[in-house]
């Protein structure tokens, strides 16, 4: 039985993704990279999100929120990047809210994910960059398939510092 479902991003989310980024925004700011201040300004928000569900329509991304059982949004995870010929691939990224990490969700929800890039979006493959101190995302990647195929130095921009980025990815093979 499913622990979670997955919902496309629109606009009725706006709320409750807005209370998901800013009550989880101290973690995430060190988990991944900073976002500007205005990120987390209610406005400012909602003109991203306009642009985003906007910009979903075009097949540049998909963004998809996390509910557990209860209907509780407990994370996100995105296709970012899609490409299409002659590539068919994207990039995913995802995050789960740190009172529901370790139970399962992050590695169901990629996982459901996975068969939506395939099934949906007719992709090949999946890239992912992960920190690689960040065993928790790995072990997410791990278990729905992905391989390690190496690191980039000094790849991204965290905290003022610039960090490693372990990446990993996995061909949507026909089962």
């Amino acid at each position: 039985m499913s622990q979670v479902h997955l919902e496309l991003l629109s606009e009725e989310h706006a709320d409750a993704l807005f209370r998901f980024e800013t009550d989880n925004r101290d973690t995430f700011e060190d988990e991944s990279f900073s976002r500007h201040t205005s990120y987390y300004e209610r406005n400012t928000f909602q003109k991203i999100l306009e642009e985003l569900v906007e910009e979903q329509g075009q097949q540049l991304h998909a963004m998809y929120l996390v509910f557990d059982s209860d209907g509780t949004l407990v994370g996100r995870v995105n296709l970012m990047k899609l490409m299409q010929e002659p590539f068919h691939k994207a990039e995913i990224g995802y995050r789960i809210d740190p009172q529901h990490q370790c139970k399962g969700y992050g590695t169901e929800a990629v996982g459901l994910l996975l068969e939506k890039a395939k099934n949906v979006y007719g992709l090949h493959r999946i890239e992912a960059g992960i920190a690689p101190d960040n065993v928790a995302a790995q072990k997410v990647l791990q278990r729905n398939r992905f391989r390690y195929v190496g690191t980039y130095e000094q790849y991204i921009r965290v905290g003022g510092t610039w960090v490693d980025n372990a990446v990993y990815e996995i061909v949507l093979k026909d089962e």
